[in-house]
């Protein structure tokens, strides 16, 4: 049966932090090493620096779980200038607050995570997409813009779609969430399918 690692993203509150303090210790000692990073950050430009890489991994519809540990969930006492209180949280209940914060600011799509065994499938999907030998190609109209796409594949899998008008063929499901659609298209190896975008883009 094999055993199958799900990869995950690390940020710079590592293993073994506890508190503010020895965040900006560890982040500045390493920031220092680097010839290119002459300058230590507080605790809150760290926080805003590892919410704006959060986001930017997440709007890119990345699946790949953030890694913390047991050490980063140990709660203490915070003057909290975001929040404008004084409250006990921990480094990984004070991230996730500030990127959801920040996330809903800019989307209003509800905030999902599949549990561990739909992870892994998702994965094991990607992994069969990526060697798949997909094509795309635009079509483009006198306008110069972006009116649909057409695919083919060296071999038979599944990948996903958005933005896409909602076709009839039965080689095509659709997952809804929120106000997000996703058809989940089979390829069938040779076989090109061209699907209509909802809205034109501009090329």
């Amino acid at each position: 049966m094999g055993t199958y690692f799900v990869p995950r993203e690390a940020l710079d509150i590592d293993y073994c932090d506890t508190t503010p303090a020895m965040v900006v210790d560890e982040f500045n000692y390493l920031a220092s090493l680097s010839a290119e990073f002459d300058y230590a950050l507080t605790f809150e430009e760290i926080m805003s620096y590892q919410t704006v890489y959060a986001i930017q991994d997440k709007v890119a519809w990345r699946q790949d779980p953030f890694m913390f540990h047991q050490a980063n969930a140990m709660t203490f006492s915070y003057d909290d200038p975001v929040a404008g209180i004084t409250h006990n949280v921990s480094l990984i209940s004070l991230w996730a607050g500030r990127v959801v914060d920040e996330l809903m600011s800019y989307f209003s799509l509800p905030i999902t995570h599949p549990q561990m065994w739909k992870l892994i499938e998702i994965f094991q999907q990607r992994d069969a997409m990526d060697s798949c030998g997909i094509t795309t190609t635009l079509g483009v109209d006198e306008n110069k813009q972006v009116v649909s796409i057409a695919i083919t594949s060296t071999s038979s899998c599944q990948m996903s779609l958005s933005g896409i008008l909602l076709p009839s063929s039965t080689t095509v499901t659709t997952e809804t969430v929120g106000v997000e659609n996703t058809s989940w298209i089979t390829l069938t190896a040779g076989t090109a399918q061209t699907f209509l975008l909802s809205i034109p883009r501009p090329l």
